[in-house]
């Protein structure tokens, strides 16, 4: 690419605002959608949370969620409800339990774009913002996992954009508007996760006006009276469903919901999860992967952005920079004093890194900076495309060559192949004829098809092996016989939404040593029991059983046992079955 960088910036300047952003919403779309039913659900989180769905849109228990007939209220039920809709609508199927999950990540990056866009950057810098939030590992992730996380960051996105396009309004009848499109996003925080949904955007927003005000030197209430109508006005979707709630399940549930899962996590009189307060430095090198190595270049870019330029800026209301700032730091103090913590729980901060690595990148492509060496914008582009190109031809292939070593060659994984070599073979004649529109079309489908390709591939093949899909096709398979019945002996939660969602109803389950020896003595043996190996292990007075199957899904091996009524194994046959 021997051109200047110029007729690159004259081309990228050519493109409107409008051409970004659909390039932005193919680009995501097909990051998030396609072959999201390629992969079956695993983890602790999607069997429970796809489970808790299925119960409520089998059973119609839409006010108190419920995991197996038991009330499960951690969370309020706006997720569930979506992803009740979405098995309603396509039927039990991993697409249709993860749907919701894409819908949200896809509009999270959108708004993402047109906040970007609202704080005054160009195209370029608004798609390169967006591009870099989706392809974050992990929000990415949570794009095409059944999990409530996803929705939350979304709300949040929705909430920061909203906000800053309210506190940049002049007209009156404007600001209502975006009152009410705030006040819809922070409701639609709060009914997803709770008071967590609320205090992030609260507390970066309360300090963004702080310290904007004190800039300036000057108070100004009205920012100030606006969120906190929106933040009152949020109250009345939950508050609606929580009269609701206690209406029909008493004061316990509603404590639960209101106290012991927002105050007592925090404080961790209720915590789980509870880890040191140094718990996220160890986890941020990995929480933006691949762009981590960029966020602390970004964050300090950021910092001498606000300081040098817009502290003396003329509009002494909009301080994108320290809005950035803001969102990302005094969050992530108040997640690191809580007591209970996750990885998943910065989800909602990762747009603000997004920000900052694509303002910095944005300016640094439009020649607003240079950097203190010799390198030319025009040779990381081509670089960078020529590397990411490579890897889109090679990967699928190799993938393919994997699977063919094995003798396991699948139809997805030539398709994939084939479009990763297509891809990579444009990408690279782009570069010869040095086309610039085709350059940036290439680049986004070549890093689309490596995403893509190692979800519909290693992670599918990953999650075969951890997945409870195969454990309960046997189940199916023996209760197709009249009389037959599943049940679940002290089962994790991940095990009774799994048995929910694949056998399509509730399953009886019970902790009782009791119980189970009932269960197995069933002379007819018309009755199979599904247990933890582990709890098995741990009955000393339960050996009258026989081991039909065993499934061992990650760490844990799941056995499926009846009483030893029709055929005494001997302990060398039983310890064969548990292999």
């Amino acid at each position: 690419m021997t051109e200047p960088i110029e007729q690159f910036r004259e081309y990228v300047n050519s493109m409107s605002s409008r051409t970004f952003f659909w390039l932005l919403v193919l680009f995501a779309a097909i990051l998030f959608f396609v072959g999201l039913n390629s992969r079956q659900l695993y983890g602790s989180d999607e069997p429970r949370v796809a489970g808790i769905a299925a119960e409520t849109a089998i059973y119609g228990n839409w006010t108190e969620p419920a995991l197996n007939s038991k009330p499960f209220l951690e969370k309020p039920p706006l997720y569930l409800w979506a992803d009740s809709l979405s098995l309603k609508l396509f039927g039990h199927s991993a697409f249709a339990a993860k749907l919701p999950s894409a819908i949200s990540a896809l509009l999270g990056v959108l708004a993402l774009f047109m906040l970007a866009r609202n704080m005054g950057a160009s195209g370029l810098t608004a798609f390169i913002s967006g591009l870099v939030l989706a392809t974050s590992a992990q929000y990415w992730n949570g794009g095409r996992k059944c999990m409530i996380d996803i929705m939350l960051a979304a709300f949040i996105i929705f909430a920061f954009w909203t906000f800053y396009q309210l506190s940049q309004s002049e007209k009156f009848k404007y600001k209502l508007w975006w009152l009410l499109a705030l006040t819809l996003s922070l409701g639609g925080a709060l009914f997803s996760k709770g008071l967590v949904g609320l205090a992030i955007p609260a507390v970066a927003v309360g300090a963004w006006l702080f310290f904007r005000d004190l800039s300036n030197r000057k108070l100004a209430p009205a920012d100030w009276i606006w969120f906190a109508a929106a933040a009152l006005l949020c109250f009345i979707p939950v508050g609606i469903w929580l009269w609701m709630l206690y209406e029909q399940s008493g004061y316990d549930a509603f404590y639960t919901v209101v106290w012991t899962n927002n105050f007592g996590r925090f404080s961790g009189g209720h915590a789980e999860h509870i880890e040191p307060f140094y718990y996220y430095l160890l986890k941020l090198p990995g929480q933006l992967q691949p762009w981590t190595v960029l966020l602390p270049f970004a964050f300090v870019y950021s910092c001498l952005k606000f300081w040098k330029h817009e502290r003396v800026s003329a509009n002494k209301t909009a301080y994108p920079f320290l809005y950035m700032l803001c969102w990302l730091a005094i969050p992530y103090l108040l997640l690191t004093i809580s007591a209970g913590k996750r990885q998943v729980y910065v989800l909602p901060l990762y747009a603000a890194e997004a920000l900052m690595i694509g303002f910095m990148l944005g300016d640094f492509f439009e020649n607003k900076f240079s950097l203190p060496w010799k390198l030319e914008q025009a040779k990381i582009i081509k670089y960078a495309t020529v590397l990411l190109s490579i890897t889109a031809l090679v990967f699928p292939v190799v993938i393919l060559g994997i699977n063919i070593y094995y003798n396991d060659i699948r139809l997805v994984t030539l398709i994939l192949a084939a479009v990763g070599i297509a891809i990579g073979l444009f990408t690279i004649n782009s570069l010869y004829r040095k086309n610039l529109s085709r350059i940036l079309l290439g680049f986004v489908l070549a890093l689309t098809i490596v995403f893509i390709t190692f979800d519909m591939t290693i992670r599918a093949e990953i999650a075969s092996k951890r997945s409870y899909e195969n454990l309960f096709k046997y189940c199916t398979d023996f209760e197709k016989e009249p009389g037959k019945q599943v049940v679940l002996y002290s089962p994790k939660e991940r095990l009774s939404g799994a048995a929910v969602f694949y056998l399509k109803r509730r399953v009886e389950a019970n902790r009782s040593v009791d119980w189970l020896q009932e269960k197995l003595a069933d002379q007819t043996n018309k009755t199979i029991v599904i247990t933890h190996q582990k709890r098995l292990n741990k009955l000393e007075n339960v050996t009258d059983y026989n081991v039909l199957k065993s499934f061992k899904i990650k760490k844990s091996v799941i056995l499926v046992i009846v009483g030893d009524k029709r055929t005494k194994l001997t302990s060398s046959e039983r310890r064969t079955s548990n292999k």
